[in-house]
């Protein structure tokens, strides 16, 4: 994943997908280039970072940043071709369209239910198709303005704490790639 706010956003939702208990080892990579030219590397070195004994499996998470999907998918699914790795459970890759932020606009009760527990205020429903939304992370800092709440990796980690699946999956569809890729990684 690209940097510390998505790395405790992600962590808390594949806990949410799978379990509190779930071992989880985030590696972020600090942007989009510098995922895209160093992850099939730092899988290879992933593999045994449990306790020195191997990992189940791992997920490669990027930003779309515009750009569509499935051609994201496919350049990075280029870069792992001829590879082999030992992940029992394998690799799989996800693509989140625009950014992260657009997946923590999906539920305002999550976010009203931090803001309340912070003293902050109530905040209003962001409506329309959230990944539209061209600058995401612009537009989450200032319903947070508004809730009286600082943007900080340790907020977002808080309201994905509360965010409702079945919302997120419902607004956001790129959602469900990420979901489908935790199943199929984690959940026995």
């Amino acid at each position: 994943m690209e940097g510390d706010g998505d790395r405790q956003v992600f962590e808390s939702l594949i806990r949410k997908i799978n379990s509190p208990e779930a071992a989880v080892y985030p590696l972020v990579c600090g942007g989009v280039s510098r995922l895209m030219k160093e992850f099939p590397a730092l899988l290879k070195r992933f593999e045994y970072i449990h306790e020195g004994g191997p990992v189940d499996g791992a997920i490669v998470i990027r930003d779309s940043d515009g750009k569509p999907i499935d051609e994201v998918l496919a350049r990075m699914g280029d870069k792992l071709r001829n590879r082999i790795y030992r992940f029992p459970r394998g690799v799989e890759l996800c693509c989140v369209n625009r950014e992260m932020d657009t997946w923590l606009l999906a539920d305002e009760a999550a976010i009203n239910v931090v803001s309340q527990a912070r003293g902050g205020k109530r905040v209003s429903r962001v409506n329309g198709t959230l990944e539209d939304i061209v600058r995401p992370k612009e537009r989450l800092q200032k319903v947070l303005s508004d809730a009286k709440l600082n943007y900080s990796p340790a907020l977002l980690a808080e309201i994905a704490s509360h965010i409702d699946l079945q919302q997120l999956e419902e607004r956001v569809h790129s959602f469900d790639g990420f979901r489908q890729s935790v199943l199929r990684l984690w959940v026995r």
